[in-house]
C-alpha cells in the first residue's frame, strides 16, 4: 500500500545533503561545519560551529578543498532537525554575495546543490529526487528576494 502526501513529507522532509568541510574545535562535542560549494570552494563566511549530534550521517567525497592553510576533505552530510539545511542555503547565498558575487552566483550555487542532491538520491525512491527539486525551488526564491 502507498504512503499519503502527509507520510511522504514526513518520512523525507528530514534529512537533506550538503558539501561541506568539517574541522575539530577545542570541544570534543563540537565541529566547525564549512559549506562547500563547487566552482567557489569554501564559503567561510557560512561556516558554523555545531554539536556533533547535529550531523546524522556522514560521507566522505572524492573532492578535497585547500583552505586557510590546510588541504580539507570534502563530505556529504545529512542533518537530524529539518531546519539546519535551510540556515546553510541561506547562508550559502549571503556568502556569494557578500564575495562580490552577483544574485547569478547565487542561483549557480543552488543549481549546484540540487545537482549534488539528485546525485545523492541514487538507489532511493523518486521523493528524493523530487525533495531536491523542492528544495532547489526554495533556493531559487531566496536568491530572488536577495
Amino acid at each position: 500500500m502507498g504512503l499519503s502526501v502527509d507520510e511522504f513529507f514526513k518520512e523525507h522532509s528530514g534529512n537533506v545533503g550538503l558539501r561541506a568541510t568539517l574541522e575539530p574545535t577545542g570541544s570534543p562535542d563540537r565541529v566547525v561545519v564549512t559549506p562547500w560549494v563547487q566552482g567557489a570552494g569554501c564559503l567561510c563566511a557560512a561556516a558554523l560551529e555545531l554539536t556533533k549530534d547535529t550531523i546524522s550521517n556522514l560521507t566522505p567525497t572524492s573532492d578535497s578543498h585547500y583552505c586557510c592553510g590546510k588541504m580539507l576533505r570534502v563530505v556529504a552530510l545529512d542533518f537530524k532537525t529539518g531546519t539546519l539545511p535551510d540556515i546553510f542555503v541561506q547562508l550559502i547565498g549571503r556568502a556569494m554575495q557578500d564575495s562580490g558575487g552577483e544574485r547569478r552566483s547565487c542561483t549557480a550555487a543552488c543549481d549546484d546543490q540540487e545537482r549534488e542532491c539528485i546525485q545523492g538520491c541514487e538507489g532511493q525512491g523518486p521523493g528524493c529526487k523530487m525533495g531536491c527539486t523542492r528544495r532547489h525551488e526554495q533556493c531559487i526564491q531566496r536568491c530572488r528576494r536577495g
